[in-house]
């Protein structure tokens, strides 16, 4: 209280807006009832992982690891220390004490070490490329010159390009493209769409067990059209199109439970 909250460096954890609306529950439910999966690659920005997580004897094929890290991340340790070291060591330059039960946690650089060990050993490691930077402004550059702050991206767009460049070459297309090509071919035939030209209703009906998920209708000029859905099952939609849109061409964009998009042309008629 003499330090942190006097100062207005930090508020109560009560008063914290605590909620995830955007990335849902902190537990997760991605892939939720899809069975188990690997994860084949794991994209880390100034992150760390606490000591004892980095048993890959675990993996038949460990993931492979991009990492980006600034020597200077006064919150995540670019090597392995304290959670917020140097934070904390901020406060005590300004006579404070330091925070107290913080973890240790092995920053990006503390993985790579961790993982050169392993190779060492002979064990199974990853392989990995850590991006860093030479930025080494202390926490009173970095509070004086924001840009300067360690634990923060620094808007190089290398950075997005190295990771996309490391993790292309690594993924497997082999199996799911031709599949997934094969399931839009048949969803794709199995729609009926009808009539075409229309006046203002349209029926969109499908065979296929994937079902029909979402339906959008734009004009050419990419506008979405306003439209009343009613839907009696996941194979049949009937569309309802607002008055008075114009003659001419429309796409409807349609979409089916298992990702696969389809995009067919219609034409609006005369009334």
């Amino acid at each position: 209280n003499t330090c942190v909250k006097q100062f207005g460096w930090d508020t109560s954890i009560s008063s914290m807006r605590l909620t995830r609306p955007d990335l849902g529950s902190i537990n997760g439910t991605l892939n939720d009832s899809a069975g188990k999966y690997l994860i084949k690659g794991v994209g880390n920005f100034f992150g760390g992982i606490f000591p004892g997580w980095l048993d890959y004897n675990t993996y038949l094929k460990p993931p492979a690891i991009y990492m980006y890290h600034q020597p200077n991340d006064l919150i995540v340790p670019y090597r392995t220390n304290k959670v917020l070291k140097g934070f904390s060591d901020c406060f005590t330059g300004f006579g404070c004490a330091s925070i107290i039960n913080r973890p240790w946690i092995h920053g990006s650089s503390g993985v790579r070490f961790q993982i050169e060990g392993l190779k060492a050993l002979g064990k199974t490691a990853p392989s990995y490329w850590l991006d860093s930077t030479t930025n080494n402004a202390d926490c009173t550059a970095q509070g004086l010159n924001p840009a300067l702050a360690g634990h923060s991206i620094d808007n190089y767009w290398l950075r997005s390009l190295h990771m996309a460049q490391y993790f292309a070459p690594l993924i497997d297309t082999s199996n799911n493209c031709n599949i997934s090509s094969i399931e839009k071919q048949f969803f794709e035939a199995s729609l009926q769409i009808y009539p075409n030209p229309f006046l203002d209703e349209i029926t969109v009906s499908t065979s296929a067990s994937q079902g029909i998920k979402a339906i959008q209708l734009f004009d050419v000029t990419g506008r979405e059209i306003e439209m009343t859905i009613s839907q009696p099952s996941d194979l049949d939609f009937m569309i309802k199109v607002e008055q008075g849109i114009n003659l001419g061409i429309y796409f409807l964009a349609i979409s089916n439970h298992h990702g696969e998009l389809v995009y067919k042309k219609l034409v609006k008629a005369q009334n």
